[in-house]
């Protein structure tokens, strides 16, 4: 199965087919006021990568090891909040693209710390923004992810390059430091692009699953399969005692909220699947619908034990760092669907 991401239109008003051309239609049309509005004020790009800007990337990509500096991430966002929504993905002055090509610069740089910090802004405006902008940005990475960048001389995108030769510089200045910075660097890169191609900014695609909007049996089953894939990615992301850092942990935290809100939307369109399995898969061969459901309701029980954990290890040491209080539980009960569907007794 592939992934049903939203593929960059080939023109103005081309929005695709399907659930993510269903998305991508309606976040046009709430863009068309917006956009109508701010205009005439901003119709240059360039306008809106001034040197302040320039700063403002500057300073959040700092190369140190405290977390991307909280008051210039917010007014980068409040600045893309501001930009006109052209779903002319293929312009070069285009601010979405434009603000792209400049976190993928810093991402393809040698210092982990400037990447790191790169693809922590890259995650905020990807999860936290508007739902028109995260819906454009997604576009726009999956168009620009089939260019070459001149600059990193690979395509844009490309998490091979964000992981290529390092100088061997950990936070304590070792190897096996470093070993350990590039190997959460790798967890993290695989994460955060896999999300920006599998799902828009507050998962939208399964809360339209939440709402029992998606009619196909298909589109529902696509979600649960990237949900499920992104669950793991996510798990994956751990910080080793020797890297504990405001950086290191200012990643985690965005990935913790990620982990906590898609697995309760996984639960919940799993269960919906489960309460009208007999009438979505009667087209479905009954052997492959069985274990299929199976699997879903296992990866279910086995990862809400393991979030879980996650949280009661993480909770305590992201306080410690000043992080705002994070979940500490998730809805790990014992489901008599899931037990039913793995073929254990409630």
């Amino acid at each position: 199965m592939q992934d049903d991401y939203i593929l960059a239109p080939k023109s103005k008003g081309t929005s695709g087919s399907g659930l993510s051309g269903r998305i991508f239609k309606e976040v046009l049309d709430m863009s068309n006021k917006a956009v109508q509005k701010s205009y005439s004020a901003m119709r240059e790009a360039k306008g809106f990568f001034s040197s302040d800007f320039e700063r403002l990337l500057l300073i959040t990509t700092r190369p140190d090891e405290l977390r991307p500096d909280a008051v210039s991430v917010e007014r980068l966002q409040a600045v893309v909040e501001t930009f006109v929504r052209d779903m002319d993905l293929s312009l070069p002055t285009n601010p979405y693209r434009v603000t792209l090509r400049k976190l993928w610069a810093k991402l393809c740089e040698p210092d982990w710390r400037v990447s790191l910090k790169a693809l922590c802004i890259l995650h905020v405006l990807l999860s936290r923004g508007t739902a028109e902008d995260t819906i454009v940005f997604k576009a726009m990475m999956e168009k620009m992810r089939k260019e070459r960048s001149k600059r990193s001389k690979s395509r844009f995108f490309d998490v091979s390059r964000v992981l290529g030769d390092r100088p061997p510089l950990g936070l304590l200045g070792d190897e096996s430091s470093a070993r350990q910075c590039i190997q959460f660097l790798r967890h993290y890169a695989n994460y955060v692009l896999q999300r920006s191609r599998m799902f828009t900014g507050n998962f939208e695609e399964l809360q339209l699953a939440k709402r029992g909007e998606l009619q196909s049996t298909e589109d529902l089953v696509m979600q649960l399969y990237k949900a499920k894939k992104l669950l793991s990615l996510g798990l994956a992301c751990r910080v080793s005692p020797d890297i504990e850092s405001e950086l290191t942990f200012a990643c985690l935290e965005m990935v913790v909220f990620d982990l906590v809100q898609l697995f309760d939307l996984f639960d919940t369109s799993l269960s919906l699947v489960l309460d009208r399995k007999s009438r979505m898969f009667t087209r479905w061969n009954k052997d492959e619908a069985r274990v299929l459901l199976r699997t879903f309701s296992k990866f279910r029980l086995e990862v809400g034990e393991s979030i879980q954990k996650e949280l009661e290890d993480v909770g305590s040491l992201l306080a410690l760092y000043g992080f705002k209080e994070v979940p500490r539980t998730v809805n790990t009960r014992n489901n008599p669907k899931f037990q039913a569907e793995v073929g254990i007794e409630a």
